[in-house]
């Protein structure tokens, strides 16, 4: 570990002399970047970025790095200025004195230089010092040059950051583990290596889990194009949910009151008050650790990276605890088509086992839905591992089923069972796939016809229709 720890600042230890700060305070609008050190730099405020015409071909060749524009990120500045998009009324937020400080955790193999350096300030630049612990870097045996010495130099000059250079690939998932491991902070803040957190992101989420240990409290998630590096706010009636066969995507929230006249104040707050989440993405998110180490952290048997997700959204949910989505909390991402790194394993197959050990731990009958939608996992005798551990942990935390999770979680998600007296269970999937068939050529009929489809009448979303 290359440790570079600062003087603590967070809360006083509890039972010491001094006691908690009483009361609340408005969210602070911490921001280093205010007065920029260069304003006409590229990208300076969240601009977007033109590729000169004679810079087109080397602006392309280095695309791969990292699957997005890298040649316009190495331009722009590492502590660039980017506007607030917080929904009116979130600066006028009250937070608690006592909230509880947190480690930030930041997982990566081979980021690009530049958008790993911006992730680092603008959590810095952002962030009220005394609630953060610590920045722990987590190297997932990068091949890179720069992510050893280089990234050690540059990093030494700010004392809250700490570097865990892995010796051997562990994957996304367990190299989240192994910072968590280390952490200090009371609660343990992800973040991916290529985002950029706005202003006042830190404490509405800090203030979430203040107020009950339970909840996950996760930002909204904003776009920073792959192409050109504008930072782009976007629409906050939206929450995580997914399709089968458990594929995540975001869902407009119905608004109240929508059309209608609706005086300024009830809009304000409606716009700055929490969503309830099914599923998070799960790249950012705030949560208690000691929770976290109670619900059993991740599923130790999911390898790499995908289906993790799923995996704690239906654990927290189901276990006795709340997924929220923070609209006064902002954080930019840049959204990449495909990862730049490779797989220690077939990544398709990876990603595939993962998510049915997810199905069979916590779908319980459900489960055929998943199956049905990707009956080729048991045509190819998918070996998920040994459940044993996880299985017991369900029951040692006595979590609700899943048909409770789609009745008071995610109640319109269509989920209809196979249900008939004396049915081989054998050929149950094969039941749900003629279903499944049969709804997806009448999906792409209506389609055809330019009928509208709505969320109510099928499962499927337009872009996954066959």
């Amino acid at each position: 570990i290359s440790s570079r720890q600062g003087v603590r600042t967070g809360r006083p230890a509890k039972g010491g002399s001094s006691a908690r700060s009483p009361g609340t305070h408005r969210v602070l609008a911490v921001d280093a970047t205010l007065a920029p050190r260069d304003p006409r730099a590229p990208g300076q405020f969240g601009h977007a970025v033109a590729v000169p015409e004679d810079k087109q071909e080397e602006a392309k060749s280095r695309w791969k790095e990292g699957n997005f524009n890298v040649y316009l990120s190495d331009l722009i500045p590492v502590d660039r200025a980017i506007a607030d998009t917080r929904p009116a009324g979130c600066s006028e937020q009250q937070v608690h004195n006592d909230l509880p400080t947190t480690s930030i955790i930041m997982c990566f193999v081979d980021e690009v230089w530049s958008t790993l350096l911006r992730s680092v300030h603008s959590v810095l630049s952002r962030s009220p010092p005394h609630l953060i612990e610590e920045v722990i870097l987590v190297d997932d045996f990068s091949t890179k040059d720069y992510l050893k010495e280089k990234l050690d130099k540059y990093m030494s000059q700010f004392p809250k950051v700490k570097i865990l250079h892995l010796k051997e690939r562990h994957g996304l998932i367990r190299a989240r583990l192994a910072g968590a491991e280390i952490a200090k902070g009371d609660v343990l803040t992800f973040l991916d290596s290529h985002v950029e957190c706005n202003v006042g992101w830190l404490e509405p989420l800090l203030e979430r889990v203040h107020l009950s240990r339970a909840k996950v409290a996760c930002p909204v998630i904003e776009v920073i194009s792959d192409k050109d590096m504008s930072y782009m706010t976007v629409d906050n009636f939206q929450r995580g949910i997914f399709t089968w066969p458990m594929n995540f995507g975001w869902r407009q929230i119905p608004q109240e009151g929508k059309g209608s006249c609706v005086s300024r104040p009830a809009d304000v707050r409606r716009r700055s008050s929490v969503r309830r989440c099914p599923v998070m993405a799960g790249g950012l998110f705030s949560i208690d650790k000691k929770y976290f180490f109670e619900l059993g952290t991740y599923d130790p048997g999911l390898d790499v990276w995908g289906g993790e997700n799923m995996e704690i959204s239906f654990k927290v949910w189901m276990c006795g605890g709340e997924i929220e989505i923070i609209p006064c909390s902002r954080v930019g991402h840049i959204f990449r088509n495909d990862n730049p790194y490779s797989f220690p394993k077939d990544r398709i197959r990876t990603v595939e086992r993962n998510l049915a050990r997810v199905a069979e731990v916590w779908l319980d009958e459900y489960k055929d839905l998943f199956y049905g939608h990707a009956y080729h996992l048991i045509l190819k005798n998918l070996d998920v591992g040994d459940l044993t551990q996880q299985i017991e942990l369900r029951k040692k935390l006595q979590c609700k089923s899943f048909k409770w999770y789609l009745e008071n979680v995610y109640p319109d998600l269509e989920a209809p069972l196979v249900k008939a007296s004396g049915l081989n269970t054998r050929k149950t999937p094969y039941l749900i796939q003629l279903r499944i068939l049969l709804e997806r050529a009448i999906l792409n009929l209506l389609w055809a016809d330019k009928t509208l489809v709505t969320d109510q009448m099928c499962i499927y979303e337009p872009h996954q229709r066959l």
